[in-house]
């Protein structure tokens, strides 16, 4: 397990070690406590190419962009192993990878006196962990939640969390600093949870409901903006992501999430949507709240491009918590690439 910490992780674990009365009322956060997010690597990249921002291990992938007349010592491919390489055959050049997983700069002149650069992500499979139903709670976030966090980053993982709107309201100002430090780090990307998490109720006339699920166009419409709104307000910004409440949707849902300018992520949504749909192909938790290693490893798919895992930190005891990292190591140890919702969706949509 890696544990090359940050500047922004030793600041989370003292956040974390302390009593929750000692937090700081306002967390110290400078540009220098960001972790590097994927994307800010293409950012460097000057120009556009009709290329893959994202290839996978062992493959090879024609280099359309590089001028057939420039010689082949010219170009470099730069990878965190240095395994993946620039191959010419004929007058085609090709990225040649190997299980070099990670960002791989190639460098190539685009005249005599003009070199140019860019970035391809190599993977062997995608990773995201959806983490639901972050709430305020004693005076700041639960006990489980900090060393669910605190975890993600002395561990380098990457991950996401469902916000509760809701409790956005009921928050505090160590609530408010403590989540921007969170995801001004890279390592979390919070998400719309709802803002009121209802599940399976009932109204005045005995009907049942739910936040997303038979409540009305103007319901859930309100909710996921009052959410997306109060995020913005209290954290500074609005969520690129959304997952209902216990995944209960309904066709309503597609057409506020289809109108909603800031959401781009539909966690398990309708196939129908225009958003950009994650799907749920595999489980950590059996039922939820209960990660089961043995269940894991009989239905872990290790051909599928990414897997997105829904987890609920806030229920698991010290035991639980445990059989979750030994689930962990096992992925690390598979070369998969634990990444962000908007990571992955940056990195599948065109440049």
């Amino acid at each position: 397990m890696k544990n090359n910490l940050l500047v922004i992780a030793v600041l989370l674990i003292t956040l974390v070690g302390c009593n929750l009365k000692d937090v700081p009322t306002k967390p110290i956060t400078t540009n220098n406590l960001k972790t590097k997010s994927i994307i800010n690597y293409f950012q460097h990249d000057k120009n556009t190419y009709e290329i893959p921002k994202i290839v996978k291990i062992n493959s090879k992938t024609r280099l359309l962009f590089i001028p057939e007349n420039i010689s082949p010592v010219n170009v470099i491919a730069k990878s965190k192993l240095g395994l993946n390489k620039i191959i010419k055959e004929g007058s085609k050049y090709y990225l040649k990878t190997e299980n070099d997983i990670g960002i791989t700069t190639i460098i190539f002149p685009v005249n005599k006196n003009k070199n140019d650069s860019l970035h391809i992500f190599v993977y062997k499979q995608f990773v995201i962990l959806k983490a639901d139903d972050m709430i305020f709670q004693e005076k700041l976030i639960s006990k489980r939640w900090l060393k669910f966090i605190k975890y993600c980053v002395e561990n380098n993982i990457k991950a996401s969390i469902g916000i509760i709107g809701n409790s956005l309201e009921k928050g505090n100002t160590d609530y408010y600093d403590y989540l921007k430090l969170v995801h001004k780090s890279n390592f979390i990307e919070f998400w719309n949870h709802g803002y009121t998490h209802v599940l399976g109720v009932k109204d005045s006339t005995g009907k049942v409901y739910s936040e997303f699920r038979d409540s009305g166009y103007e319901y859930q419409k309100t909710a996921l903006e009052k959410t997306q709104n109060l995020c913005k307000k209290y954290l500074g910004f609005y969520p690129a992501a959304f997952g209902a409440p216990g995944n209960a949707i309904d066709n309503t849902t597609t057409k506020v999430i289809d109108e909603n300018s800031e959401i781009k992520i539909w966690f398990f949504g309708k196939k129908e949507t225009k958003k950009f749909l994650i799907k749920r192909l595999a489980e950590i938790e059996f039922p939820y709240g209960h990660p089961i290693y043995e269940k894991f490893i009989n239905n872990y798919l290790r051909d599928e491009k990414l897997l997105t895992f829904q987890i609920h930190p806030n229920m698991w005891d010290d035991e639980k918590f445990i059989v979750f990292n030994k689930i962990i190591e096992y992925l690390e140890a598979k070369n998969v690439t634990f990444l962000t919702p908007s990571e992955y969706y940056f990195l599948s949509t065109s440049k």
